[in-house]
Formats: C-alpha cells, sequence, structure tokens
C-alpha cells in the first residue's frame, strides 16, 4: 500500500494478512514519471525498499508492474491451478503475482480487490472477527435496522401459489436521520427470499393450478392484484388474454403501449414462466394486440 505523504517519496506499506493484518512500512514509492532531454532530469515510478526483509518486492514489482492478462496466467502453473478452484474465479480478468505465494485478483463485474494465496487458496472466505467483535456488529447493526412484516392475504394468493407473501418495510436510523424501503419478500417451504421480479414467482407457482380456461386467468389476475396493487388509472387499464399459446396480463399503458405480465404455459397448461413485457401495442382497426 501507498501512502502519500507530500515528500518526493510516498510511503511504502507491506500489509501481513496473516499476522492480524501488520502494517510495517519498507521503504518508499516514487509514483510520478518525469522524460527530459537531460538523462539526469529523467524520472520513472519505482520502489525503493530500506528493510532487507522485503527485498523480494523489487522483484515482484518489476514482473508485476503491469496486471497479467487471465489469457497468459497458464505460463505459470501453480497460478492456474490455485485460479480455477476459486469461487468466481470467472469474474477475475487480471492478476498480479506477488513472490510466487500470492495473486491478487481484480474483479471488474463486481468492483473488488481479492487476494489469495497461491500454495494454500481458500475458496471460501472466512471471517476473522472473534465471538465478541461480532456480537458488537450484531448490537450495532440490531440498533438502526428495524424490519415491519406484514402479510399479503388473499384467496386467489392461496388458489395460485404455494408460497406465503409478506410486504417487508426495512428502516434505517442513522446520523443524519432516518430513512425507509420497501420490498416484497416470499416464504416457501421454509426458506424465505425476496421478490425482485416477476420471474421470481415461476417455482412458487402451484403445480396444480393450470392456465387454461378464463376462469383460471381471471383468479390469476386477482393473485396479482394482490401482489402488485394498480392506482385507479390502471385498474381501469386491467385485461387479459391469450395470444400465440401465451397469456397477457395487462397492468398499465403509456402512450398506446401497454405493460403486461407475460405467462408462458406448455401443453399441459402448466406455467412454466412469468415474465414482464411493455411493448404490447394494440391494433385499434381489427381489435387485435401486436408484439
Amino acid at each position: 500500500f501507498i501512502q502519500e505523504s507530500g515528500n518526493e517519496l510516498d510511503d511504502l506499506l507491506f500489509c501481513d494478512f496473516s499476522n492480524s493484518n501488520k502494517i510495517t512500512k519498507i521503504g518508499g514509492y516514487q509514483s510520478s514519471s518525469v522524460y527530459s532531454t537531460n538523462a539526469e532530469e529523467n524520472k520513472y515510478p519505482h520502489a525503493e525498499i530500506k528493510d532487507e526483509n522485503y527485498s523480494w518486492f523489487q522483484d515482484s514489482y518489476n514482473k508485476n508492474r503491469y496486471p497479467i492478462s487471465i489469457m497468459r496466467i497458464a505460463d505459470y502453473t501453480q497460478l492456474i491451478d490455485a485460479y480455477q478452484e476459486l469461487d468466481g474465479y470467472e469474474y477475475i480478468s487480471s492478476v498480479y503475482l506477488v513472490s510466487n505465494d500470492f495473486f491478487i485478483g481484480f474483479n471488474t463485474i463486481q468492483k473488488k480487490v481479492n487476494i489469495y494465496n497461491i500454495k494454500t487458496p481458500q475458496t471460501v472466505k472466512k471471517s476473522n472477527l472473534t465471538k465478541e467483535q461480532t456480537a458488537l456488529i450484531d448490537g450495532f447493526i440490531n440498533e438502526r435496522f428495524s424490519y415491519i412484516k406484514t402479510a399479503i392475504d388473499s384467496a386467489a394468493l392461496a388458489e395460485v401459489f404455494d408460497a406465503k407473501f409478506y410486504k417487508i418495510t426495512q428502516k434505517v436510523l442513522d446520523n443524519w436521520g432516518s430513512s425507509s424501503s420497501k420490498y416484497m419478500a416470499s416464504e416457501f417451504k421454509g426458506i424465505f427470499g425476496v421478490v425482485e421480479n416477476t420471474s421470481d414467482l415461476t417455482p412458487l407457482v402451484k403445480k396444480k393450478f393450470k392456465l387454461k380456461s378464463n376462469e383460471n386467468a381471471l383468479l390469476f389476475e386477482k393473485a396479482l392484484d394482490a401482489l402488485y396493487p394498480l392506482n385507479v388509472f390502471d385498474e381501469k387499464k386491467k385485461e387479459h388474454f391469450k395470444q400465440d399459446g401465451k397469456w397477457y396480463f395487462v397492468r398499465g399503458e403509456s402512450f398506446d403501449v401497454k405493460e403486461a405480465i407475460c405467462v408462458e404455459i406448455d401443453s399441459e397448461n402448466n406455467i412454466t414462466k412469468i415474465n414482464k413485457k411493455k411493448d404490447i401495442k394494440y391494433r385499434t382497426l381489427n381489435n387485435e394486440y401486436r408484439m
């Protein structure tokens, strides 16, 4: 790690993760570049190591000044073996090899930097907190976070889905005041989960429920009303129809474009997929919909 000091050389620090994250100053680092016609004025980024116990850093830095592309790590047998054992390794785009013992992986998608031991890779993240520290953190969180759970009761829901549904309000108290957010959760076979989108509903449908007739569709629509209540304007636009082997449940309209939930079924009229679809346009001439 580099700590800016305002001097010509910034402080260069080493963090020993195997020794309670102990920080040791091992030298300095010159990060700026100067290119001049006078050779004596040229400057290039470099490290100056004062502690001989960390002399390995120079060699490691020279090898890893720029990250190694994942396409090139096949040259490092030890590294590639460790890399493939890691959980989520496919998201790591580039690596640094450090002292032939560790490598630093850059996860550009999740915006994380991960450090791994090559010789004894840990594929599961372990906590370095004591029980007392964990208890303190839990207490801190419990004082600031509270949840209000309200069951969503509906006869239609009980007919269509095997799960129970809840409206969750999360309240957060901090130094600047309080805030709240709302979401929906489901309880299915003793497991709670957040319902983030309509596709999450698919595995929760009762196996015996079939979307075959208009009567079934009306029951499914009432279940949707319980989960996703409509305002007065959208309530007037609500309708359902079957087209090309799929059911569409219109939930709103904007500029002649209807927003609907599309439900796919199999040959036995079992629901196989629930998705949200927005591009349903109404063709007024012959009273048909086009996708």
